[in-house]
């Protein structure tokens, strides 16, 4: 099952929704209590929106996002009042793509 953190407020880092805190939807990716395999490591993605945009700005990638030193150098400098996470864990049997990590845009 996937997890996703969805966050609309003041303006906040990145980082201190997906990356910094204990129960961090980063952590939660590796230390989940509520399945049976304790991992969501099958890819990730965040958007957000920057202060005055009206386009969100979306990172995916395939990678678990534990291991990903892109998402974590981005989130500690990025600020937000929108943002949506998401880790993903794959169905048996379906592939590991961008494609199928959230969030999804449509034009």
């Amino acid at each position: 099952m996937c997890r996703f953190a969805l966050y609309l407020g003041d303006e906040i880092l990145v980082s201190s929704l997906v990356t910094e805190p204990s129960n961090s939807i980063i952590h939660q990716s590796f230390h989940s209590h509520l399945r049976e395999e304790p991992l969501n490591g099958d890819g990730f993605g965040v958007a957000w929106y920057i202060p005055g945009g009206t386009e969100p700005a979306v990172f995916k990638e395939v990678n678990p996002a534990w291991n990903s030193l892109n998402l974590h150098s981005l989130a500690r400098v990025t600020r937000s009042h929108c943002l949506m996470a998401h880790v993903r864990a794959a169905s048996p049997g379906l592939p590991v793509t961008q494609l199928n990590c959230h969030p999804f845009a449509w034009r």
